[in-house]
């Protein structure tokens, strides 16, 4: 089949009209240097350009194809308000119908530096979008204009400089052109939509027969994509059977004919289709064009009536069934080919021996059926008669043996028409049903299941053996009036059975209905009965199928199942304890089910509004996804998961104490999880209280301890330079500081100094130690001999520019200057310093440096008195003793100061364990009165459940005699009292703690 040559030759001659204008327009355009565009802005602020086109390289230094298509490469928009002012200049020009103009610098990739000028008439579309066709050149400025910024001037430069291209009828051939172009786009735009949008392919090969251009049919009827097919050959995808034709063909067209024929194209997934083509060579653009029309569905419409021909031919040459003609001399005339697929013994066997049947009928039915072959049945009728046959392979078939006597139109007998059809499967079907309808006898007998059926003309009622049993009938004939099973039913069920019985009668539909049978002994059984009814081919009913299942164990678990139902509600509803069901899906997934009252008292969430929704749809992220990986856990253990969890419903902050209990069904799959959840936010909150007091408590002491360590090492000594040396160096190793050092204010020099006394650094530091100037450290000074600490975390943010630059000199990054005054005159200040890293000194450091200045203090203070007393023996020997009782004194003073500062500290820190320790034993013992109370009223509920309910669950029965139900409730109230007695004793010790504190602060 192929197609119409009109549509062929009208697609193939636009197309070829659009081609020569399109060198047309080519070689016009090659004279020109300069690129022809068209730009539409559209009302949405989208921006495209429809084509672009011309001398590419000569203005831009690249090939379009290597060229990036937006405004910022075209027209040169690089600073920040470039693309604002194009814009705005366009809608500028297109609200007063003016041409536009752009003149831009522009460099090449090979850096060449051009001035470029575009200039191009804006025009509003009934769409409010603005279309610019434009054109864009080298203006070849010299360099005396490269800072030019007035456009006004432009036009009379270009004229100046390039009047061998823009000469008087520039304007007009531009115009011209630009029009021409634009409508040659919208005429090619309209012949690749027509070429796009039709169902035939259009191909146009070069004349080596590879692909130049195609259609979108090819991706829509084979499959390919342009890239796959673009330069490869079309021979490539010619059925092998069909290159011979398509092949000479090709030569006819490569001589100039116009060709039309039919082959067949591989597509993409493999498969084959048929194309009827037409081509016409063009050899003046070196092409040759082609259309094809898919007749893949006539050509498969073609063979179905050939293959339906040969069928037909082939049913009158042969027949399945093994058919042979006997004369009335009994003679056999014709046997059909189909006795050798049968018995395996060709015709020409048959015809030699006519005895070969009678020979290969098994013996155990020869004598039957032997008599039958050889009679004569002029008399007789049609008959059949089935026997078995042992083939040529020794296999044993059955055979359907019909025989009939032929007539002519003057009833003379002419013979017998025999017909010997294989009926092997049919008997083993017939066996294979026998088999089945005794397995369906035991079936319904194991699964108590029976069935009957509703004869509607005679109304007659046949049962299963299984059915009489379920209804406890005496089976007296094979089968039951309508009446009689009618009476079997429940008074009360009859009506709505029988409704549903008619009701199925009349309309054909099926049926499910539960109800009770009164059996005749007086016993009710429960019934499930599904009915059915059988049409004939005009829709009439012809029966009634009903199967009937003793459903009365099932109601009977279902009752007590209901009685469990409703004792679990009562606790489900009334516990104040959180309760969830979740549901497991078949794909893994988990669905919400509901929670009780508690849970909806908890979240503010009704339980209705959670059905069917998943974690995500209930929880934010963070919460979901922990949420679904604990219930995935659940699921793939298959075993109970407790943990604790946080919330955050609205004004609600809880922590709970959450367990998932999986349901696990026969198969052993996970089809639900249950969850219930304890309140434990007032447990976490104490929790937190007592560590964060327990925290304290522990800062105090290392704070306390290390003081005392340092104060030990410290004042283990009455030399002043090993008193700082040892200062300075444990202050630098335990707290990890860069630096440490002491310095004294010199007022006894001439010129007051800081000196460096005593320094402890890192390895990797320069030493410091040496004298500096007061003046140059003047702000440093103030702070320091006004005893004011000094504390810069960050030496960069310091706002004083003195200190700053002074300590970035020292390469420190943190400081912390702490003075000291040893004697009124004397003056001095420990000094740490982090050089590495910044430091933000914490208020416990800071705290605990204080401290130990004090006691540095103290030691200078020991030390100078010990020296000024040394000095005093030297010098006056004479009063040795009046010195050393003046230094025992000392002692004394030192001894009592010393254990004055440790009481001190003692107290503080009895006070402030005196002081935690209050906070939860007020917490336990302002709690037990309450819990008392919760306890009775536990344990009244427990006795009015026994009061009420005495016949408790044996599991429950069990669980009391396990934990010792009675003396549980003996020994609750001495639980108390102990726990009573224990706060007791401890607010005892609390105020001796405290009594103690007071001692020490009079």
């Amino acid at each position: 089949m192929t197609p119409e040559p009109s549509v062929q030759s009208e697609l193939t001659g636009k197309h070829l009209n659009t081609i020569n204008e399109c060198q047309q327009l080519q070689e016009l355009m090659a004279g020109m240097s300069g690129v022809f565009y068209q730009y539409i802005l559209a009302a949405d602020g989208s921006e495209k350009y429809t084509y672009i086109i011309g001398n590419f390289l000569d203005v831009y230094g690249v090939e379009l194809d290597d060229f990036t298509i937006d405004s910022d490469h075209i027209f040169g928009l690089k600073k920040k308000g470039d693309r604002q002012n194009f814009y705005k200049s366009i809608y500028d020009c297109a609200a007063h119908l003016k041409s536009w103009s752009r003149q831009w610098q522009y460099t090449t990739p090979n850096g060449e530096v051009k001035w470029l000028y575009s200039s191009a008439k804006p025009e509003r579309q009934p769409n409010h979008d603005l279309v610019l066709n434009g054109f864009i050149f080298d203006t070849e400025m010299p360099g005396d204009y490269h800072g030019l910024n007035k456009p006004t001037k432009l036009p009379a430069i270009i004229t100046s400089k390039f009047t061998h291209l823009w000469n008087f009828r520039q304007y007009r051939l531009l115009a011209s052109l630009q029009k021409r172009l634009a409508e040659w786009w919208h005429h090619r735009n309209q012949i690749d939509r027509l070429f796009n949008h039709t169902v035939d392919l259009v191909v146009i090969l070069n004349l080596d027969g590879n692909f130049k251009f195609l259609n979108s049919a090819w991706t829509i009827s084979l499959g390919y994509d342009f890239n796959e097919l673009i330069n490869s050959s079309f021979m490539s995808l010619v059925y092998q059977s069909d290159q011979t034709i398509t092949f000479y063909e090709f030569n006819a067209i490569h001589y100039g004919k116009n060709r039309q024929f039919e082959n067949r194209l591989l597509s993409k997934d493999g498969s084959y289709k048929w194309w009827s083509w037409t081509f016409v060579p063009v050899f003046e653009s070196g092409a040759i064009y082609g259309v094809g029309r898919d007749i893949t569905e006539p050509k498969a419409i073609a063979d179905n009536f050939k293959a339906v021909e040969d069928k037909l031919r082939r049913i009158i040459d042969f027949t399945y069934d093994w058919e042979y003609w006997i004369n009335p001399q009994q003679e056999i005339v014709y046997i059909s080919p189909s006795c050798e697929r049968i018995t395996g013994y060709s015709v020409k066997e048959f015809m030699q021996d006519p005895s070969l049947l009678a020979k290969i009928i098994h013996p155990e039915d020869r004598d039957r059926i032997v008599p039958h072959l050889y009679q004569n049945l002029c008399e007789s009728n049609n008959q059949e008669i089935d026997f078995r046959i042992i083939t040529r392979d020794q296999q044993v078939r059955w055979i359907g043996h019909n025989y009939q006597p032929i007539y002519d139109a003057a009833g003379q007998y002419q013979g017998k028409r025999v017909s010997n059809r294989d009926i092997t499967q049919r008997k083993q079907k017939e066996t294979e049903a026998l088999r089945v309808a005794e397995n369906l006898e035991m079936a319904q007998r194991i699964a108590h299941v029976g069935n009957w059926e509703y004869d509607v003309v005679t109304q007659k009622i046949t049962c299963s053996d299984e059915l009489l049993q379920i209804l406890g009938w005496v089976k007296e004939q094979d089968f039951l009036t309508f009446e009689e099973l009618r009476k079997l039913i429940h008074p009360d069920d009859r009506d709505n059975w029988l409704n549903q019985v008619e009701r199925a009668l009349a309309t054909g539909k099926s049926y499910e209905i539960d109800h009770r049978i009164v059996r005749p002994n007086g016993e009710i059984r429960y019934i499930q009965g599904r009915g059915e009814v059988v049409r004939n081919q005009v829709g009439q009913v012809l029966r009634l199928f009903e199967i009937t299942m003793d459903i009365t164990d099932r109601k009977q678990s279902e009752q007590i199942l209901r009685d469990r139902e409703q004792f679990l509600s009562s606790i489900y509803d009334g516990i104040e304890q959180a309760i969830f069901v979740v549901d497991v899906t078949q794909d893994g997934d988990f669905q919400l089910v509901g929670w009780n009252p508690a849970s909806e008292k908890i979240t503010g969430i009704k339980s209705r509004d959670i059905i069917g929704k998943k974690p995500e749809d209930m929880f934010l992220d963070e919460y979901a996804k922990a949420i679904r990986c604990h219930y995935e856990t659940c699921w793939l253990k298959k075993s109970s998961l407790q943990y604790e969890e946080y919330f955050n419903f609205g004004q609600n902050q809880i922590f709970s104490l959450t367990t998932l209990n999986p349901i696990i069904d026969d198969s052993g799959r996970v089809t639900r999880i249950i969850g219930t959840a304890f309140d434990i936010s007032n447990l976490k909150e104490t929790e937190e209280n007592l560590r964060l007091s327990e925290a304290q408590l522990r800062e105090l002491a290392e704070r306390e301890a290390l003081e005392n360590c340092l104060s030990s090492l410290i004042r283990n000594s009455l030399d002043t330079d090993t008193i700082l040396a040892t200062a300075v160096a444990e202050i630098r190793r335990v707290l990890d500081i860069d630096r440490t050092y002491f310095v004294w204010y010199r007022s006894d020099l001439d010129t007051p100094e800081w000196e460096v006394r005593k320094e402890a650094k890192i390895d990797s530091l320069t030493s410091i130690s040496e004298l500096y100037p007061g003046d140059a450290l003047r702000p440093v000074s103030q702070y320091i001999l006004s005893g004011e600490m000094m504390r810069i975390d960050d030496i960069a943010t310091c706002p004083t520019p003195t200190i700053r630059n002074f300590f970035l000199v020292l390469e420190c990054r943190s400081v912390l200057i702490l003075p000291i005054q040893i004697q009124q005159d004397t003056k001095g200040a420990l000094v740490l310093a982090h050089c590495q890293d910044i430091h933000n000194w914490t208020h416990s450091e800071v705290a605990l440096l204080e401290a130990i200045a004090n006691q540095l203090v103290i030691a200078l203070n020991q030390a100078e008195l010990y020296a000024a007393t040394q000095e005093a023996a030297r010098v006056a020997q004479a009063q040795t003793e009046t010195l050393e009782a003046t230094l025992n004194q000392l002692q004394q003073a030192q001894v009592q100061l010393v254990q004055s500062e440790k009481m001190s500290s003692l107290g503080q820190m009895v006070a402030g364990l005196a002081h935690e320790i209050n906070n939860p034993v007020s917490f336990i013992y302002g709690n037990i009165t309450h819990a008392k109370e919760y306890t009775r009223d536990l344990l009244g509920l427990i006795e009015l459940y026994q009061k009420h309910c005495p016949q408790a669950h044996p599991e429950i029965t069990e669980e009391i005699e396990t934990i010792d139900f009675q003396f549980l409730i003996e020994d609750w109230p001495r639980l108390f009292k102990s726990m009573t007695l224990g706060a007791d004793r401890i607010r005892d010790i609390i105020k001796s703690l405290r009594t103690f504190a007071r001692l020490d602060e009079s």
